[in-house]
């Protein structure tokens, strides 16, 4: 059983749009959406970056609302109990060559959701270190 502290949301004003590291990545992840039919599925797309306070995503297929809600399913390894789920809000669009890059902002983290945020971003943010040192 958590600590009851740290089942409950994150404080939303110290979580500005550019809090945090944000690295930059193309990872495959997966969001649940609910669309206006009631009709509901996990959707594929890509990861092009991520914060503790937000993420950049780019679909695969299909597009979304500024405003839509979401549950993004973030897969830190390949181990799948390695991954997470957050709540987020669709709040722009951005065209690029290829595709719709979408910025989503979480929503109502709560503190053992904020810990493998940290996690992620670090791990990711050495993944990337290492590399570019080859």
């Amino acid at each position: 059983m958590g600590d009851a502290a740290h089942d409950r949301p994150a404080e939303e004003p110290g979580l500005a749009r550019r809090d945090g590291d944000r690295v930059r990545l193309d990872q495959a992840v997966r969001f649940y959406l609910l669309d206006a039919s009631g009709a509901a599925a996990w959707v594929r797309c890509n990861l092009r970056d991520v914060s503790v306070s937000g993420a950049a995503i780019e679909l695969v297929e299909g597009e979304l609302e500024v405003g839509a809600t979401i549950l993004l399913r973030i897969d830190v390894s390949r181990n799948a109990e390695a991954g997470f789920q957050v709540r987020a809000r669709v709040v722009r669009r951005v065209p690029t060559a290829a595709r719709m890059l979408y910025g989503v902002h979480f929503l109502g983290l709560t503190g053992s959701q904020l810990e493998e945020l940290h996690r992620a971003v670090s791990l990711w943010t050495r993944r990337r270190t290492s590399r570019a040192r080859w």
